[in-house]
């Protein structure tokens, strides 16, 4: 099955929209941001919301 995801961030004072990508893309790297809350869209548009710092939490629990 195939999805679509979207990750959206706000970015605030950026001087011009390639500005605003490159610290976008910044902060998906930077390991040391809070974990993304992201939408993803299946093939028949059904949304699902994935809270993945949530999703971490769960499965650090289960793995004690």
């Amino acid at each position: 099955m195939d999805y679509v995801v979207v990750w959206e961030m706000e970015i605030y004072n950026a001087a011009t929209p390639e500005e605003a990508a490159r610290r976008a893309r910044a902060r998906q790297k930077d390991e040391t941001a809070e974990e993304p809350i992201m939408d993803v869209y299946s093939e028949d548009g059904e949304r699902s919301r994935v809270d993945l710092e949530e999703l971490q939490q769960e499965e650090s629990t289960e793995r004690r």
